[in-house]
C-alpha cells in the first residue's frame, strides 16, 4: 500500500460500509477503479498499483462481504448487487468517468456494471474474468460441479491447494503466514460458501439465460481482455466467448500465468494496460 501510495478510506453507502483504498490524486485527469474477485480483497491490486504512473487516480475497493466491507444486510450477493454497490459507491465519490478494472468474479461485477452504465465508462478491463461460459470447463468449476470449493479455506492445506489453483508457479510463503492465513478464512467459510451459491445463482440468472451476452454486443467503449494461459479457476477458452460477443475488444493471453496476471505478472500486466490506456485515454 505504502509503495502504491494508497490510503485506506471508509466511506458510507446506503447500510453499507465501504472500505476502499485511494492515492486520492483527486487532480488526475483519469482515474483506474479496480474490482477484486471471489475471497479476495483490494489488497489484491498492490503490486499492479506500484508499477502505475502517479498521474493517475487508483481506487480498489473490498465488495461486500470481502475484506473489511459490510456483509449485505439482506444477505444476497448477486453479481447485480455488487454491480448497483460499486454504482453507489461511485456515485458517493462523484466518479462519473472512470478506467474500470475487474479480475474474476470481480470483472463479472465491471462488466455487468458497465452494460448498466456505459456513459459511465472510460474503458473496461477484464481479467481472467467470469461472466461467460468457456468452452472448456477449469478445474474449478469441475469441482464446484462435484459440489466441492477450492477456494474455500478452512486448514494450511487447502491454503497450498488453493495457492496451486489460482498460480501457475505458486510463491513461497511462510508457513507462519500460512497458519494465519488460513486460521482467518476458516472464520468465513461458511460465509463463502453461501457467496459461491448467490454467484451461481447469478450465473443462471445473466448467463445461461442469455441476457449477458444479448447487452455484450451493444457495449462500444474500449475493452482490454487480459487472461493466464495457465488458469485453472477460469478456463482461458472464454476469451474467444468475450471475443465473439465484444468482436472490438483487445485481447492478450500471458504465457506460463495462472487466474491472478495481476499477482504473478504484475510488470507485464501494468505494460499491457498502459499501453491500452494510451490508445484509448481522452487528453482531456
Amino acid at each position: 500500500r505504502w509503495l502504491a501510495g494508497w490510503q485506506p478510506q471508509q466511506l458510507k453507502v446506503g447500510d453499507v460500509t465501504v472500505h476502499y483504498l485511494d492515492n486520492q490524486n483527486t487532480d488526475a485527469q483519469h482515474t483506474l477503479v479496480f474490482v477484486h474477485g471471489y475471497t479476495g480483497n483490494k489488497d489484491m491490486w498492490n503490486r499492479l498499483a506500484t508499477r502505475i504512473p502517479s498521474q493517475y487516480r487508483l481506487i480498489a475497493l473490498d465488495l461486500l462481504g470481502h475484506g473489511n466491507t459490510d456483509n449485505a444486510p439482506d444477505n444476497r450477493y448477486l453479481l447485480m448487487q455488487q454491480a448497483e454497490l460499486l454504482n453507489q459507491f461511485l456515485r458517493s465519490l462523484q466518479l462519473d468517468q472512470v478506467h474500470l478494472v475487474g479480475s474474476s468474479m470481480g470483472g463479472a461485477t465491471a462488466l455487468l456494471f458497465a452494460l448498466h452504465h456505459p456513459d459511465v465508462i472510460d474503458t473496461l478491463t477484464l481479467m481472467n474474468s467470469a461472466g461467460v461460459h468457456g468452452m472448456q470447463e477449469s478445474p474449478f468449476e469441475l469441482a464446484v460441479k462435484a459440489g466441492k470449493n477450492p477456494m474455500a479455506i478452512q486448514t494450511v492445506s487447502d491454503f497450498d491447494r488453493m495457492m496451486a489453483l489460482i498460480f501457475h508457479e505458486s510463491p513461497w510463503v511462510p508457513e507462519g503466514f500460512k497458519q494465519v492465513i488460513s486460521q482467518r478464512a476458516s472464520t468465513r467459510y461458511q460465509h463463502y460458501q453461501y457467496v459461491l451459491s448467490e454467484v451461481m445463482l447469478s450465473s443462471h440468472i445473466w448467463r445461461d439465460s442469455g441476457r449477458l451476452y444479448g447487452l455484450m454486443p451493444t457495449f462500444k467503449k474500449p475493452v482490454l481482455i487480459i487472461w493466464g494461459d495457465d488458469d485453472r479457476v477460469l478456463d482461458p477458452s472464454s476469451v474467444a466467448v468475450f471475443k465473439e460477443h465484444m468482436p472490438h475488444a483487445e485481447t492478450h493471453i500471458f504465457a506460463e500465468t495462472g487466474h491472478v496476471p495481476m499477482l504473478e505478472q504484475p510488470a507485464k500486466t501494468a505494460n499491457t494496460l498502459m499501453s491500452f490506456l494510451a490508445q484509448h485515454a481522452e487528453s482531456g
